[in-house]
């Protein structure tokens, strides 16, 4: 004999609760003087056996009662035997036992709920109803099932119906989808060499999606037995849930994601899904869901409640990203399992630009850092597409600064730079960086020296200092939108003289022709020459609306790819060709195609741009 729930066995102590209590409810005689009790005596002596004998009747009678209500509660199985000793082939012919295999299905659909329970307890309550009624020379082999079969040895075999109830006990609705095949080729195989009454249950709720294949054909013999179900109930899943860029326009629209939502029904209806973000549930919004298919709706979701930082950030270098994590859930329905999807991810960055000063007043006004800091996060607003980090220049001289992390480097009012400085700078334009230069507001080349050994563009002072009033810009490139400004009125009084090696190019000149903005390649990477401070003392540039287009375009120059180059062509003469005829042919300088540029979200080309890695929540 076992018993299913063994635990309540702990409370047969109890069992001797009234026995107890009859021992403490016994009465001392009292002492009464009183006259002659022979006579009493003589009968209450001829009584008191048969009352003792009543008493401990009645206390044994309680102590068995609650000894068998508790006994009961354990629900107590006779075991029958595992197999037939005088048969164990099973060959005991009609009438002589059965062979019985249960397949359990612990697909996500189990879960469903149905007239109170789930699919998954109706079938364990059908199961250990079955196995009770099993006879001694009965044979029963269990197995659970999702995608593949689950057993409770290396393979399908007969067990005790207590170790197919165990089985089934810690078999719960996994996530699993259904399929039935291997389970019943499972079965059948065991039953293949049976010649006793043979039947395979299975505990399912008959998903049309687990016939991946053909049914496996059963032997001769044997019977295929399911459980019947109600009709299904509305069902409606999440299916998935992805970042996108919102729309609009603005770094705000740019920088605020919202959530792709994939939804799915089992029938045409109205359902509101619930957006949450960490704990806080932040509203809800109305869907209509279309029956045997998907829908799409897409979340906005508000500002980032937690930013992840980064290694760099504990030594000052680098931005952190903000990040988004949450749950989208539908109105719960029969299968709570999947109305709700969890997402977190980390919004693509936009690219890094590191902006080096020497000048320790380079943040106030009238310097240039005053003005370049308001374009970047000027009162909490970006108006260009990129996250800048000011630092000193002597940051280049520590071991652990990183330009690698950045797209870009502007060296703005440099005083001076170390041989080291300039070596890392070097070694970052070399690699693929883009280095952008600004005089100091003296407007001295001095300060730049350091760099003349392998800086493309050459720098010198003016040779003949002049007043600059207005500007030209050449055709091509990001200049193509700049006459909507007033360029004639932008006015410099400082300035060097640019001379930009081969493959160079001079973008912006002043109206007598001298250079302003210069651009040249080194190794991998690009480096661009703004001839004038950007100081609001060494001209009006600064105030101008013409200053935020420059320095964007400074940016974009540094991120464009090099130069392709073009095929060369050769003339010969052919022997077939006759006098004075010729044929001309292409033939490739490299013999390869050449390198294309990658586009970033933000619309700019790039030899050297690496995209992000996407978001994923089931991570994801």
């Amino acid at each position: 004999m076992t018993f299913s729930d063994p635990a309540v066995l702990w409370a047969l102590p109890l069992g001797a609760v009234p026995l107890l209590l009859h021992l403490l409810s016994r009465r001392r005689a009292l002492q009464v003087e009183f006259s002659d009790l022979s006579l009493l005596r003589r009968v209450q002596a001829q009584a008191l056996p048969r009352t003792r004998l009543r008493q401990w009747l009645l206390a044994g009678a309680r102590c068995a009662a609650v000894t068998l209500l508790i006994a009961a509660y354990a629900g107590p199985v006779l075991e029958p035997q595992a197999a037939v000793p005088e048969d164990p082939a099973g060959a005991a012919g009609p009438g002589g036992g059965m062979d019985l295999v249960l397949l359990v299905d612990r697909s996500y659909s189990m879960g469903v709920v149905s007239q109170g329970r789930t699919r998954a307890a109706a079938a364990r309550e059908a199961a250990a109803g079955l196995l009770r009624s099993l006879r001694p020379y009965d044979r029963v082999a269990c197995a659970a099932f999702a995608e593949g079969v689950e057993t409770a040895g290396p393979r399908l075999d007969w067990m005790t119906p207590r170790a197919c109830q165990e089985l089934i006990d810690r078999s719960p609705p996994g996530w699993g989808a259904t399929d039935y095949g291997p389970a019943l080729r499972a079965a059948y195989a065991l039953l293949v060499n049976s010649r006793r009454d043979r039947a395979v249950l299975l505990l399912s709720d008959g998903a049309a999606h687990g016939l991946r294949a053909d049914m496996p054909p059963p032997e001769p013999g044997t019977g295929l037995y399911c459980l019947s179900w109600p009709p299904p109930p509305f069902n409606a899943a999440v299916l998935s849930a992805r970042p996108e860029r919102a729309g609009g326009t603005g770094s705000s629209a740019a920088d605020q994601p919202a959530l792709r939502v994939r939804l799915w029904a089992s029938a045409d209806a109205g359902s509101a899904l619930d957006l949450w973000q960490e704990r806080a549930r932040l509203g809800a919004s109305s869907v209509a869901l279309r029956g045997q298919g998907e829908t799409a709706t897409s979340l906005s979701l508000p500002a980032p409640t937690s930013v992840k930082a980064s290694p760099d950030d504990a030594r000052g270098v680098g931005a952190p990203a903000p990040t988004w994590s949450g749950r989208v859930e539908l109105r719960p329905d029969a299968l709570p399992a999947d109305d709700a999807c969890y997402y977190s991810f980390r919004h693509p960055r936009r690219p890094r630009l590191l902006v080096l000063y020497g000048d320790p007043a380079f943040l106030r006004s009238p310097h240039a850092g005053y003005f370049l800091h308001d374009l970047f996060a000027g009162g909490g607003r970006r108006l260009l597409g990129w996250d800048a980090d000011f630092a000193e220049s002597d940051r280049l001289s520590w071991s652990g600064s990183r330009l690698a992390d950045y797209d870009a480097v502007a060296l703005a009012e440099p005083q001076s730079l170390s041989a080291s400085a300039a070596a890392a700078l070097e070694a970052y334009v070399r690699q693929g960086g883009g280095l952008w230069l600004q005089p100091p507001g003296r407007g001295e080349a001095a300060a730049l020296k350091v760099l003349s050994r392998w800086l493309p563009v050459q720098v010198s002072a003016a040779a003949e200092p002049e007043l600059v009033q207005g500007l030209r810009v050449g055709p091509g490139g990001p200049f193509s939108s700049w006459r909507e400004f007033e360029l004639d009125k932008v006015t410099l009084t400082r300035r060097l003289d640019l001379a930009p090696r081969p493959g160079g190019r001079v973008w912006v000149r002043a109206p007598s022709g001298a250079a302003l903005l210069a651009t040249a390649g080194y190794g991998a990477g690009r480096v661009a020459v703004w001839a004038a401070p950007l100081d609001a003392v060494s001209g009006n540039l600064p105030v101008k609306p013409v200053f935020a287009a420059l320095v964007s375009a400074s940016l974009s120059l540094l991120r464009e790819p090099p130069a392709r180059s073009r095929s060369s062509r050769r003339r010969w003469a052919s022997p077939s060709s006759g006098p004075g005829r010729a044929r001309r042919r292409r033939r490739r300088g490299c013999g390869c195609a050449p390198r294309r540029g990658a586009s970033p979200p933000s619309g700019s080309r790039t030899g050297g741009w690496r995209s992000p890695r996407p978001a994923d929540p089931a991570s994801t």
